[in-house]
């Protein structure tokens, strides 16, 4: 179960349980003031959870292993800071299964634009892709992706929310 935990700061709250219901363990990840704890999670083949969040206006992903523990593979001491822009938030996951890279969707600026981020299995932007990593997608006034999936032919398919003057619309982009 994943959530959040506010006591000045928005935290990062994994509580693992096993098969009779009973706490495994429960973990804290601190931000300094993340404002959405955790706003979408992907479960990867390993069993090793993803997060996306935001500290204090900065995209992040966060992974843990199975039992809960942030995992000290990805980024540093399992977070990944993704350097997309100021004022930025992570809101969506996907993952492509050929090569195990992780896309972050969200939004970074004011007003707000679309991103996406392709992150490494060891949790770095991965420099081949994009500008830097990361696809910056600039549609109306203001755009924050939704939802991210990777199809069988390995495109990836971005569904985001488009505001331009009072209409508000659903937008949804394949990218390869």
């Amino acid at each position: 179960v994943l959530g959040f935990e506010s006591g000045g700061a928005t935290d990062v709250v994994a509580v693992h349980y096993d098969a009779s219901g009973a706490t495994t363990s429960t973990t804290t990840l601190p931000l300094a003031t993340g404002t959405y704890g955790a706003a979408a999670a992907l479960l990867q083949p390993d069993g090793a959870i993803v997060v996306a969040s935001d500290d204090g206006g900065q995209a992040l992903a966060l992974r843990l292993l199975p039992n809960g523990a942030a995992d000290p593979t990805f980024g540093v001491g399992g977070l990944s800071t993704l350097a997309v822009g100021a004022s930025s938030g992570a809101r969506a996951l996907a993952r492509d299964p050929a090569s195990g890279n992780l896309y972050v969707g969200g939004f970074s600026g004011s007003p707000h634009q679309c991103f996406v981020a392709r992150v490494t299995p060891a949790g770095a932007l991965d420099a081949s892709y994009a500008t830097a990593g990361v696809l910056a997608i600039a549609q109306g006034d203001s755009c924050d992706v939704a939802a991210l999936a990777v199809d069988g032919g390995g495109k990836l398919l971005v569904l985001a929310t488009v505001a331009s003057g009072s209409a508000t619309r659903m937008i949804v982009a394949r990218y390869w």
